[in-house]
């Protein structure tokens, strides 16, 4: 079968098949390196849902030691684009709404991208994708400043409060930084921060106001210019460009969260408990592990860790500090970790099947909740029998 290489990034390869229309990413799995490994579970927790705006997911597969991220296959990327040509003013608004529209969808599910930039937005019959989630982070817990990394791939798109992340954390707003950067860079032809290192941002700044004069389109330089406010409280969010942008009423979505059901199975109920009393503070990455495993419709306790470690993989930092990685895959290597997500994973789209809920803190109390319960009826059960 006809293959042709697209571009290398830092995790993996992508190669286009015309004939299939797809294109096929390729992130090889190492045992003792598991970053390709968590990119992969970051991406497939975005692509799984297929939000709008984002490029279409077909399937995946694990073969040879890698994961095979079978994707729909555009015609180019939004940075061939701004350098092939001065963008037409009506294509510019298009690609910008289409951006807002995708971001819009990630806030709301409480995604941040963090990687947003030209080459990770594709083109296709005059339409904007999102596209490659492998740095993607679901925001749980944004009080945990210091499980937030302050390394983006691009400075030129990097937000001012990204400097100071480990001390005083970020939002999904730097994703609109990133955003009013590429609005600029579409509109002027040149990228609207050119650093060479980050420290130098606060020196190129002082000229912000400038260079979006440069802008004229009178809604667009409105939209850069609250998208690349310095001050976060000021900045606009995603559903606030779109609002400039539209005249439509906005599209509302509703995040699905895993709320449990009364664990009644012994063993399962065994295996969620050393979690949560050994691993406070992770509650939210266990109950999704737990939807994953019920998900998958397996019972055993290598589907549960593989479970475990995956949504492991998605909402926490490396290295693993904590420990519990390391714990669930004592006698798993990442291979089979990878094996298990491909295998499992994408039945998440039944997310829509669970009870929803906005409240993560009352969800959270939810399933400790089940599972003392369930102790105390185990603890009851025992004494009785000891009593007869």
């Amino acid at each position: 079968m006809n293959s042709t290489f697209i571009s290398r990034g830092a995790y993996g390869d992508v190669w286009s098949y015309p004939q299939d229309k797809r294109a096929v990413k390729l992130l090889e799995i190492k045992n003792k390196d598991i970053s390709t490994l968590q990119s992969a579970a970051r991406e497939l927790f975005v692509l799984v849902r297929n939000g709008p705006y984002m490029v279409s997911f077909l399937k995946a597969e694990f073969k040879y030691g890698s994961i095979e991220l079978h994707l729909s296959l555009m015609e180019t990327d939004l940075l061939k684009e701004i350098k092939r040509r001065q963008l037409p003013l009506e294509d510019i608004r298009t690609y910008t709404e289409d951006v807002a529209r995708g971001l819009h969808w990630m806030h709301t599910n409480n995604i941040c991208h963090r990687d947003l930039k030209p080459s990770n937005i594709l083109i296709r019959k005059n339409h904007a994708y999102l596209c490659d989630f492998g740095l993607s982070r679901p925001f749980c817990d944004t009080s945990r400043a210091n499980n937030l990394t302050d390394y983006m791939v691009t400075r030129w798109y990097r937000a001012p409060e990204v400097l100071d992340a480990k001390e005083h954390g970020y939002t999904r707003k730097i994703d609109t930084w990133a955003f009013g950067c590429i609005v600029y860079e579409m509109c002027v032809g040149r990228a609207m921060f050119p650093i060479g290192d980050s420290k130098e941002l606060k020196k190129a700044l002082k000229r912000r106001e400038e260079k979006l004069e440069r802008i004229k389109d009178e809604k667009l330089r409105l939209i850069a210019t609250g998208a690349l406010e310095t001050d976060v409280k000021k900045r606009w969010t995603a559903t606030q460009c779109l609002g400039a942008l539209t005249s439509d009423s906005l599209p509302t979505y509703s995040a699905a969260y895993y709320t449990g059901s009364r664990i009644t199975d012994r063993r399962v109920k065994g295996w969620v408990t050393p979690l949560l009393s050994r691993y406070p503070g992770r509650e939210h990455t266990i109950m999704h592990g737990l939807m994953l495993f019920e998900v998958s419709g397996k019972s055993s306790r290598h589907d549960f860790n593989c479970a475990m470690a995956v949504a492991y993989l998605i909402f926490e930092k490396l290295p693993c500090k904590c420990g519990m990685y390391r714990e669930l895959t004592k006698s798993l290597d990442a291979k089979a970790v990878a094996q298990w997500m491909c295998n499992h994973y994408k039945g998440t789209h039944m997310l829509h099947e669970y009870e929803k809920t906005k409240d993560i803190d009352a969800v959270i109390a939810n399933l400790k909740v089940h599972v003392d319960d369930s102790d105390d009826e185990d603890a009851r059960s025992r004494k009785k029998q000891r009593t007869v």
